[in-house]
């Protein structure tokens, strides 16, 4: 061994010694540990009571499409059941099944790592009841849409949250790594070197064959790795508890929490180096870091949303919700359904006396479908293969006429939807390009993406809610319009939705420019302490 790695090894040994004897220093990390623990659990309570709660939904919308399945196989096997013509309504019939569906659940699976993080959990909802055929509902406007994607249409479920707790945040190991481990930090290094600089034993100890830069290296290694240990200790017993490094993926995110927890605690670690080196009292240094403290993780973070909210304004949500309603109402105007009806009663008085009678006539009577209305000739020039020879029963063209308002309203809404795809991807381009400015956002984007919670996984369920919204209509559509007989193995074909986790190495790309960027924060903050030191005033 080198006398220089011995010489380290000896401070190290009287450091550590020191910190134990402290019992500010023992009383601070005990309270981060209590802390720590208590985010832990939080998290982990909050997620698992999420989990069952998505279970159940997911749940529910499975057995309702299992009973329908045993009764149309029951059906099936009835002795004298129907082979040709309409189906009776019931388990068999589209209409009815796409009626019972109709408001199946498309679940967003909780990351098995939402105990660590809530991220957004509370802010985007995660359970869509997706509807078809069901002009009365506006589509969904969602938070975040993508441009030239469809709307949903359907209902959110959403999260009921107190806005005060929106407002304050949730406890967990994100908010105590991004707010309060730069505290902890800060607690354990603003008296480097003063006391020993104001009592006069840094001179005696700088007179032994050890370099000031030794010592403040040991002082700062000792410090970063128990403080790093502990903060890395905390999202690997999270991630034991809640998947036991089951999940694909887990060890991916682990290693990117800790990159995260490692270029921030380095930061936080060399700013505080670098106010010690300017040898000023130990009261000095806290105010300075606590100040830092204050701007760099309160106040610019919010600036900087303040910021893309003025500068990138995006259209508000009631916008949407009138320009459906109005598209909708409009839609209506052109079906004219009332007309439609009010024709079909009459060209059939004969043979409707009662209400029986007059259902039987709307959903038997195949007709040819009116010419000359501008919304149904407008869906069959989209749609020729759903049009067949134009025939249809009254009921099915009610069906026709729905779908037809659907694609209208999607139309008449696709400028304000871009508008606020537009207005969103810029605030979020603006967000990216200032981020540097502020290390604590930068560590919150990583963490809340290492821990499934970001706004990444939530534009991707929603995509894949829209398509899924769209596989239902190229089932239903055409069996509802025609008036098809479901079979139990059309059930099996029914479509289903199934939410495609992204890759990690996506979410580890993604991160690779804020990892860089706090790097970089850590890099110049390390030159600014070893700059300072070399003009340091031992006494």
């Amino acid at each position: 061994m080198s006398e220089g790695s011995g010489t380290l090894g000896t401070v190290l040994r009287h450091e550590w010694r020191l910190l134990r004897a402290d019992r500010a220093v023992v009383v601070v990390l005990v309270l981060f540990i209590a802390l720590a623990a208590y985010a832990l659990g939080t998290g982990e309570r909050r997620a698992s009571a999420h989990r069952s709660a998505l279970e159940r939904l997911a749940e529910a919308s499975r057995l309702t499409v299992a009973e329908l399945r045993q009764q149309a196989m029951d059906a099936e096997r009835r002795p004298g059941a129907p082979s040709d013509g309409p189906p009776e309504y019931g388990p068999r019939d589209p209409e009815f099944v796409l009626a019972a569906t109709r408001q199946r659940n498309v679940v967003l699976p909780p990351s098995p790592h939402e105990g660590l993080a809530v991220g957004r959990t509370d802010l985007y909802p995660d359970v869509y009841s997706v509807m078809t055929l069901e002009i009365g509902i506006n589509p969904y406007p969602q938070a975040l849409p993508s441009k030239g994607a469809g709307p949903i249409f359907g209902r959110a479920i959403e999260n009921v949250t107190s806005p005060r707790k929106l407002l304050v945040g949730h406890f967990d190991l994100l908010f105590l790594m991004v707010y309060g481990y730069p505290l902890l930090i800060i607690a354990l290094t603003c008296n480097l070197l003063a006391t020993e600089r104001e009592e006069g034993t840094l001179a005696l100890v700088l007179a032994q064959p050890i370099r000031l830069g030794t010592l403040v290296a040991a002082k700062i290694a000792l410090r970063g790795a128990l403080l790093v240990g502990l903060a890395l200790l905390c999202p690997a017993i999270g991630i034991a508890a809640s998947t036991g490094f089951a999940a694909p993926g887990d060890g991916t995110r682990l290693l990117l929490w800790t990159a995260a927890v490692v270029l921030y605690g380095a930061f936080w670690l060399a700013l505080a180096a670098w106010i010690n080196a300017s040898g000023r009292s130990s009261a000095h240094n806290v105010m300075v870091l606590a100040t830092l403290w204050i701007v760099l993780v309160v106040v610019l973070p919010s600036a900087l949303t303040l910021a893309a909210t003025e500068l990138h304004p995006v259209p508000p949500r009631i916008e949407l919700v009138e320009a459906a309603r109005r598209a909708r109402n409009e839609a209506r105007v052109t079906a004219n359904e009332e007309a439609l009806r009010r024709r079909f009663l009459e060209r059939h008085r004969d043979r409707i006396h009662d209400q029986a009678s007059m259902y039987a006539a709307m959903t038997t009577i195949v007709e040819p479908a009116p010419a000359g209305n501008p919304l149904l000739d407008d869906f069959f020039a989209r749609h020729p293969k759903l049009a067949g020879d134009r025939r249809f029963t009254q009921m099915s063209l009610f069906y026709v006429l729905l779908a037809a308002q659907e694609e209208a309203v999607e139309r008449r809404t696709e400028a304000v939807r871009d508008r606020i795809a537009d207005g969103l991807a810029s605030r979020r381009a603006f967000l990216d390009r200032w981020a540097w400015l502020a290390p604590a956002s930068l560590a919150q984007r990583v963490l809340s993406d290492a821990a499934g919670t970001g706004e990444a996984r939530y534009r991707r369920f929603f995509e894949q809610a829209a398509v899924y919204q769209a596989e239902q209509r190229a089932f239903f559509w055409p069996r509802v319009f025609h008036a098809a007989t479901l079979s139990a193995a059309d059930y099996d074909r029914l479509p289903t939705f199934e939410y495609v986790e992204e890759p990690a190495g996506w979410v580890v790309r993604r991160s690779l420019a804020a990892l860089a960027a706090l790097a970089a924060f850590a890099a110049f903050g390390t030159s600014g302490a070893v700059v300072a030191f070399r003009r340091f005033g031992v006494v």
